[in-house]
C-alpha cells in the first residue's frame, strides 16, 4: 500500500487533517498512484452521486472487480432505496464461507433468500421457487412434500423414460413397490422386472394376477 504523503516513487492527493484532542496526528486522507504496485491507494471511504463505469468500453477487453478483506470477515455489496434498511444485499460470509443474497424490508440485517455453499455445488432457497417450467438434468432430492397443482390442466405429471420401460418406485422402510409400463401393460411388482405378480393390458383392459384374488372374506379361484 501507499504512504499517507507522496514520495518520489508516488504522487497524488494528500490531505493534512490536524490533530485529535490528545494531540495525536490525524491519519491523512490521501489518493495516491503508487509505482511499486501500479495502483490507486484509496486511504479512506469513497462516496460517489454520479455513475461508475469500470473500463473503457471496449468489448474485447475483461474486466474484473475483486473485494478482499481478512480472514472470517464479510464482503457485502448493498443495493437500496431511500434508507439501509430496505433493498437487497449480495454478500460472501467469511465464517459461514457462504454467498447469500439477504433482502431487506425495513431490517438492517436482512432476511437470507439464496445461498450458495463454497464448500460443494448447492444451492439454498429459503422460500419458493416460482416458474413457468422447470426442467431438471439429473437427480433430485426433494426433503418435503411434492405438490403438484395445475391448476385446470388436468395432466398433472408426466414420467417419461426414452427405451422400453419406466417405472415409479414407492418406498418406505421396509417395503419397495414398482409401477411399471412396459410393452403396452401397466404392472404392479416389487421389482423393477417383476411384469407378472399384476398385470393390465392397456388394449383391452385383460388382468392378470399371480395369486388369489380376494373380496371380503371370499377368494375367487379359476382352474387352469
Amino acid at each position: 500500500g501507499s504512504p499517507d504523503t507522496a514520495t518520489a516513487a508516488t504522487s497524488g492527493i494528500s490531505i493534512y487533517r490536524g490533530e485529535d484532542g490528545s494531540g495525536n496526528a490525524i491519519t491523512q486522507a490521501s489518493l495516491i498512484f503508487d509505482d511499486g504496485d501500479d495502483t490507486w491507494d484509496l486511504t479512506n471511504n469513497l462516496n460517489v452521486a454520479g455513475n461508475v463505469t469500470i473500463g473503457t468500453g471496449t468489448l474485447s477487453a475483461a474486466r474484473s472487480l475483486t473485494l478482499i478483506t481478512n480472514s472470517e470477515q464479510n464482503t457485502i455489496i448493498n443495493l437500496k432505496e431511500s434508507a439501509a434498511t430496505y433493498g437487497f444485499s449480495i454478500g460472501y460470509y467469511g465464517v459461514s464461507n457462504d454467498f447469500i443474497i439477504k433482502r431487506h424490508d425495513n431490517a438492517t440485517n436482512g432476511t437470507d433468500v439464496l445461498t450458495l455453499h463454497r464448500e460443494n455445488s448447492n444451492a439454498t432457497f429459503a422460500g419458493e421457487v416460482e416458474a413457468t417450467s422447470l426442467d431438471i438434468n439429473g437427480a433430485a432430492n426433494i426433503d418435503g412434500l411434492l405438490n403438484i397443482n395445475t391448476g385446470a390442466a388436468n395432466t398433472t405429471a408426466i414420467f417419461q423414460s426414452t427405451d422400453d420401460k419406466a417405472f415409479i418406485r414407492l418406498k418406505d422402510n421396509d417395503t419397495d413397490t414398482y409401477l411399471i409400463t412396459k410393452d403396452g401393460h401397466f404392472s404392479i411388482g416389487d421389482s423393477s422386472s417383476d411384469y407378472d405378480n399384476f398385470k393390465v393390458n392397456i388394449s383391452s383392459g385383460n388382468a392378470t394376477f399371480a395369486g388369489r384374488v380376494i373380496i371380503g372374506n371370499d377368494a375367487i379361484t379359476t382352474d387352469k
